[in-house]
């Protein structure tokens, strides 16, 4: 799973390569200095998530899924 999530990871551009839309007049829109900065955090955290946090909160959720349905079998819980 590692394995798979690093070439994920590896193989998705980030989005900091994407070209900035042109502004179509001055409508006096102020300058982020940081935009960026902000734009290649965004495309880190997305891969992250995408290639790393989704899939782990899968496999928690579903480990999570089968501990709790044999603890707690259907049977014993409607009859309490």
């Amino acid at each position: 799973m590692v394995a798979v999530s690093l070439v994920t990871f590896l193989s998705l551009p980030a989005t900091a390569d994407e070209p900035k839309p042109e502004p179509a007049g001055d409508s006096g829109k102020v300058e982020d200095p940081l935009e960026d900065i902000n734009r290649i955090t965004s495309g880190f955290n997305s891969i992250v998530r995408g290639a790393v946090l989704n899939p782990l909160i899968l496999l928690i959720n579903s480990v999570w899924r089968i501990r709790l349905e044999t603890s707690y079998p259907l049977s014993r819980t409607m009859h309490s």
